[in-house]
């Protein structure tokens, strides 16, 4: 009776893996789905150049649709079980050099329409806490050491093997930090040597930005003598929601500027944001979103930026504001607030 207690035991630890595999795989699917999304995220991690970004994001989800079947599949589960928690191990040093570095991005763990997770300590452990997890359902399901019998894992019982994993870890780990401290370096080497950061007397180019509810494209030059106002957020960021009622209200007080919304994240989730938040100014994307983060050292929201004739910045406002700052060619003590 135990025995057989054991073989059901047994099998239902193999059904939960095979779960595990089954929404590994949709989740995979959903992001080929939406693979621009994914694209950003992987993007915006800062540890790959910008022309490798496609292709290895593409290749990320060859890898986990790979696994998820896997893990499916009776004859592959536990070589695949494995290679998911290296996976997970792998993406948590990333997360993790990504929360030293104090990048605020989400984590691209899931489709757009569920990604509300930022990167954080908290998406390190529930990473980690899932790979625990695979490995205790592993060693139900095939014995105290499921490696033993795995052609490619069997040699990670021997401690130094063990031993040299935990240390490639942590030299991983490592080097994806220095990594993303280095994109940083060559932006603030690029734009000057300044912060990243765009400042009162810099010049910014022209762009081209996309509406959110349909396929209209449009230019936003600078060649009027009003200033035009651009500010610059993300859906996902508390300070820029707090600023919205300020740049509703600036963009109410001035019908004769220009006064332009780019949102940093997709289309979906920038409707969302603006139907939840009534946002009453114009807003869009813009369709070279990584030029344009680069043109305009958006790599920190919200930025509230007036923008005179030929490009010149002539206020820059950073974080998140109550009020939108007066021209600085106008009367300061005017009640009414510059778009």
């Amino acid at each position: 009776e135990t025995s057989t207690s054991m073989k059901t035991y047994s099998r239902i630890c193999g059904w939960i893996l095979a779960a595990a595999g089954g929404l590994l795989t949709v989740n995979a699917i959903l992001k080929f789905l939406d693979l621009a999304a994914f694209r950003e995220a992987v993007e915006n991690y800062r540890l790959l150049p910008h022309e490798l970004v496609s292709t290895i994001a593409v290749l990320v989800l060859l890898g986990e649709l790979a696994i998820g079947v896997g893990m499916i599949a009776p004859r592959t589960r536990r070589t695949s079980t494995f290679g998911c928690v290296a996976m997970l191990v792998f993406f948590s040093m990333v997360l993790a050099s990504s929360v030293m570095n104090g990048l605020d991005v989400g984590c691209g763990c899931y489709t757009e329409a569920v990604a509300t997770t930022r990167v954080g300590w908290p998406s390190v452990a529930r990473n980690l806490g899932f790979a625990g997890f695979l490995l205790v359902m592993l060693t139900a399901r095939f014995g105290p050491r499921p490696w033993r019998d795995d052609r490619l894992f069997r040699n990670f019982e021997s401690p130094p093997i063990a031993l040299l994993t935990v240390v490639l870890v942590l030299i991983t780990t490592q080097t994806f930090y220095l990594a993303q401290q280095n994109y940083q370096l060559r932006v603030s080497l690029a734009s000057g040597g300044k912060l990243a950061r765009i400042a009162v007397g810099d010049t910014v180019p022209p762009f081209d930005v996309a509406a959110i509810d349909s396929e209209r494209v449009e230019s936003v030059a600078f060649d009027s003598p009003e200033p035009t106002i651009v500010v610059i957020f993300s859906t996902r960021c508390p300070h820029c929601a707090k600023s919205v009622p300020a740049w509703n209200a600036a963009a109410a007080a001035n019908p004769s500027s220009r006064f332009v919304g780019v949102s940093l994240e997709p289309k979906e989730a920038t409707i969302r944001f603006v139907e939840t938040h009534t946002v009453t100014f114009p807003v869009f994307v813009p369709v070279d979103r990584s030029a344009f983060v680069r043109n305009y050292r958006a790599y920190r929201v919200p930025q509230t930026l007036q923008i005179g004739p030929g490009g010149e910045v002539v206020v820059a406002q950073h974080g998140s504001v109550e009020s939108v700052a007066p021209h600085p060619t106008r009367d300061a003590t005017s009640t009414r607030t510059p778009r």
